[in-house]
């Protein structure tokens, strides 16, 4: 499970690649332009359970300035999974490598593929402890025995957010239950512009232009 990535876009700190990620999502005070940083309003760090050794290699408070070896803290929560320490006041040249697959998505995908066909089965429920047993919490089978489907399923979106944290799945992990709870959802990390037309693109005026027959979606119809 620890070296799980099956595809990923990989970098060695030449400065030719630059890893963007990296440099957006880590904070000012080692040089990073905190573009990707953790909704304030979000509640993901303390989602964590206690001693869930995925959150403070996902997120922090505070980091060690490898040159002085002394603690900075942090102005605000920070994403910290593609800090290279060796490149710390240079995060563009981190050469942490940017998942795209890994085997702990496609054990999730298998429980809610699992929980969708027949509920939660015990084989639905393996999948996620695995993935829990890994981040040193209670297995789902010991925590939440005989969940419905409806909580299984929100027990697997929550794994889904915690282990997959800034590698881009939540927005579609949210459209994929539907305009109403990606709303709900969005309203509730107060992100209040959000709307049902939002879980689709609109069609591009261009196109309308080129193809008479394609009609706009009417979500998107006068904006």
């Amino acid at each position: 499970m620890e070296k799980s990535i099956f595809f990923s876009i990989q970098f060695n700190g030449d400065a030719s690649l630059n890893n963007g990620l990296s440099w957006f999502s880590l904070p000012f005070e080692f040089n990073g332009e905190y573009v990707d940083a953790p909704n304030p309003q979000s509640n993901l760090y303390a989602s964590y359970e206690a001693g869930d050794t995925r959150r403070d290699i996902t997120m922090a408070k505070e980091l060690t300035d490898p040159t002085t070896g002394e603690m900075v803290a942090l102005a605000n929560l920070s994403y910290i999974k593609y800090f290279d320490p060796e490149a710390a006041y240079s995060p563009q040249l981190s050469r942490v490598n940017i998942p795209l697959l890994r085997y702990a998505d496609i054990l999730l995908i298998y429980a809610e593929a699992l929980n969708e066909l027949q509920g939660p089965s015990d084989k639905a429920y393996k999948a996620v402890d695995r993935i829990r047993k890994r981040a040193h919490v209670m297995p789902l089978s010991e925590m939440a025995p005989g969940l419905n489907k409806a909580s299984f399923r929100d027990k697997i979106y929550g794994e889904r957010r915690k282990e997959l944290a800034l590698e881009y799945h939540r927005w579609f992990d949210l459209t994929r239950r539907g305009a109403d709870y990606y709303v709900k959802m969005l309203h509730n990390a107060g992100k209040t512009n959000a709307a049902p037309r939002h879980v689709k693109f609109p069609i591009p005026q261009r196109e309308l232009l080129l193809n008479p027959n394609l009609k706009q979606n009417p979500e998107w119809e006068g904006y």
